[in-house]
């Protein structure tokens, strides 16, 4: 495409982009407002711009909860998955980078927290899936989502249980517990 087109595409993405509003992944709410109350420094560190990390996080209510937003230009312009945005944020924290958790949805993220010193949990809610943040070796514990596992016992048919755990065990127990009722 001409560069014009180009300009333009770009242009209106951004224009979309700040009218959308984003969703919070379930669970994420409970634990911004319970690391608050527990008095835990909270950023948030992304390859946006701080303005752009505002537009998106001002709607949810929970900017009054985050101590510090860090975005592309306090690294000096230089990305994920480079360390200098956690470096940042661990600064503004006034802590060592070994005193710092790290939660990323990507292998990206999770180099960047990993080569900055942090704790890193990986969390397959984004780019990357449970199997490539596990495996990437950038992650100290991987999970799936943030909400807690639930179990449906409640259905029509008990052998036809909702479940949502990656625990096998679990599954396996509760089968015998279905069958026993």
């Amino acid at each position: 495409i001409s560069e014009e087109e180009l300009v333009a595409l770009i242009e209106s993405h951004a224009e979309a982009r700040a009218l959308q509003r984003f969703d919070l992944c379930p669970g994420v709410e409970e634990i911004i407002r319970e690391g608050s109350k527990a008095g835990l420094w909270i950023a948030v560190v992304s390859n946006n711009q701080v303005s752009d990390i505002r537009s998106i996080l001002e709607p949810t209510g929970l900017m009054n909860l985050v101590d510090a937003l860090i975005g592309l230009e306090q690294s000096g312009g230089v990305p994920k998955p480079e360390p200098d945005i956690y470096l940042e944020a661990v600064k503004a924290a006034s802590l060592s980078a070994h005193e710092c958790v790290a939660v990323e949805d990507s292998v990206i993220g999770a180099s960047a927290a990993k080569a900055a010193g942090c704790w890193v949990v990986g969390v397959a809610t984004g780019s990357s899936s449970f199997e490539e943040l596990s495996s990437s070796g950038m992650t100290d514990v991987t999970i799936t989502r943030f909400s807690p596992p639930q179990v449906d016992l409640f259905g029509e048919d008990p052998r036809e249980k909702s479940l949502t755990t990656p625990n096998e065990f679990v599954s396996h127990m509760i089968e015998h517990i279905l069958w026993r009722t």
